[in-house]
């Protein structure tokens, strides 16, 4: 309280404490990987309790799979107290992120476990590129569902690096029992979720690759 009081008398800015973290981590910049956002960030307060903002599991277009994956990962290290024993939980960490990727690889996944939303930014027939968004939309709109700018839009990714457009994306009211999704393009998803919480502890993407990779992979 008394250091809140001193900041708000310097700068005359209203200043209020929610509470001491026992640790805070933030999400570095896209722009300028040395430098903090303020607004993605996950903490444990000394009550226990756990804060975050702006990871995958509080957005509403993350895939539940890895929502689920980075809730778990979050567990892991919400009893942590300390710096050190953040670092001592990152194995138990990296069991979770090699589970889930055998997960996906071996096909497992349920279909409302990879829905991707978004929502449409513009009237669906104005995309100039071949977006998932779009390509999904244009689906949709060939089977005769009308949409609009600011719809949520619905979809699963069946083949990303496909040469046909209809072939990367699926709406997934479209799903029939044929469909089969990309499992390359989720993992890229779960290590993207991973590594917002592990590259703070020193663990980066090829790191996180290499100890996380399913015995026995497919090529």
């Amino acid at each position: 309280e008394a250091l809140a009081q001193a900041i708000s008398a310097r700068t005359r800015l209203p200043i209020a404490v929610e509470g001491l973290y026992h640790w805070i981590g933030f999400l570095p910049s896209r722009v300028n990987p040395r430098m903090p956002v303020h607004n993605q960030f996950a903490g444990v307060f000394e009550t226990g309790e756990m804060k975050v903002r702006g990871l995958e599991v509080r957005r509403s277009d993350a895939p539940m799979v890895v929502k689920r994956a980075q809730a778990e990962i979050l567990r892991c290290l919400s009893d942590a107290k300390t710096l050190r024993e953040l670092r001592e939980a990152v194995p138990r960490v990296i069991e979770i992120v090699r589970a889930y990727r055998q997960y996906l690889r071996g096909g497992r996944a349920r279909l409302e476990e990879l829905v991707i939303s978004k929502t449409l930014s513009q009237d669906p027939r104005s995309y100039r590129h071949e977006t998932m968004t779009a390509i999904a939309a244009k689906e949709l709109l060939g089977h005769g569902v009308k949409l609009q700018a600011g719809e949520s839009l619905h979809y699963v990714i069946t083949d990303a690096a496909a040469r046909l457009p209809q072939d990367r994306v699926r709406a997934a009211a479209t799903v029939d029992g044929t469909w089969s999704y990309d499992a390359d393009a989720y993992e890229k998803l779960l290590h993207k979720a991973a590594l917002a919480i592990l590259s703070p502890l020193g663990v980066g993407a090829a790191l996180l690759d290499r100890l996380t990779s399913p015995v026995g992979r497919e090529k």
